[in-house]
């Protein structure tokens, strides 16, 4: 399979949650393989923007065989400087990657 037609919708679930004026995302099937899970948590995006952004953060690690790292940044455009952190998970009962999104 190419690494630029990859089913991630079928392998990894996006989970949202909106609560107030924020909202949050998660991502559940990446320990499958073998990387850890993404959240963004308390975020002034729209779900469909936290959706859209894991989605491309998911192809992204599966494509290129990526793990970040803690105080590491990641966006598109390259321009765009998202956060990377590493805490136990607020959404998950595992550690996560945090993305500031």
């Amino acid at each position: 399979m190419k690494g630029t037609h990859l089913p991630i919708s079928l392998w990894v679930y996006i989970g949202l949650r909106e609560d107030k004026e924020r909202n949050s995302g998660h991502t559940y099937g990446l320990l499958e393989f073998n990387k850890f899970e993404l959240e963004i948590i308390d975020s002034t995006k729209s779900l469909d923007d936290i959706r859209l952004f894991l989605l491309n953060m998911v192809h992204y690690i599966l494509s290129g065989d990526v793990t970040f790292k803690q105080g590491q940044t990641c966006g598109y455009p390259d321009e765009e400087k998202i956060q990377i952190s590493f805490s136990p998970g607020v959404l998950l009962e595992v550690e996560t990657f945090k993305l500031g999104y």
